[in-house]
């Protein structure tokens, strides 16, 4: 009899011992996969919190960019609103084009020479609202546009363009 019971309580030992060093081997290695994991996550954490980093930074920079574009709003508004009060208010033809030869603003003074507002000449070129200076003028705003140098005091003749229909000269600066 005792013989049997230490060959039966040697074999569950060693079935008991073999459990317990694969669960230990189990655990050591779910314990090395969880500190590799851990590794790895602290690696993302740390990534997360330098693109959160850059995330706040640029939306700083953004928020700042659109502080500055909108105080320059401000200005370009403010600015429109002086040169249009200048513009209505003064006894001297003005004419403004874009690189196009395209009237972008003319004031009432010079609009009205012709019987016309200013919102006739807009997006328009010279050779359509005035042809009888056409010719004159734009190999000047053309030598203007490509040197930017200006010219001041060129005598232009509007032939029929005085109140009477006689000829009137004009001395226009670009």
């Amino acid at each position: 009899g005792g013989g049997g019971r230490a060959f039966v309580c040697g074999r569950l030992w060693r079935g008991v011992r073999g459990r317990v060093l694969r669960a230990a081997r189990d655990l050591f290695h779910q314990q090395r996969l969880l500190e590799q994991q851990t590794v790895e996550r602290e690696a993302q954490m740390r990534e997360m919190e330098s693109v959160n980093r850059s995330l706040s930074e640029a939306l700083t920079e953004t928020a700042r960019k659109d502080e500055e574009l909108i105080a320059s709003l401000q200005r370009r508004d403010e600015s429109a609103a002086f040169l249009d009060s200048a513009l209505s208010s003064s006894p001297v033809g003005f004419a403004f084009w874009g690189a196009n030869l395209r009237y972008i603003r003319i004031n009432e003074y010079l609009a009205s020479t012709r019987g016309l507002v200013p919102t006739d000449y807009v997006g328009r070129t010279m050779e359509e609202v005035s042809t009888d200076v056409a010719a004159q003028v734009l190999p000047i705003l053309k030598k203007v546009l490509s040197s930017r140098a200006p010219v001041r005091d060129l005598p232009v003749v509007r032939p029929g363009g005085g109140k009477d229909g006689r000829a009137r000269q004009l001395l226009a600066s670009f």
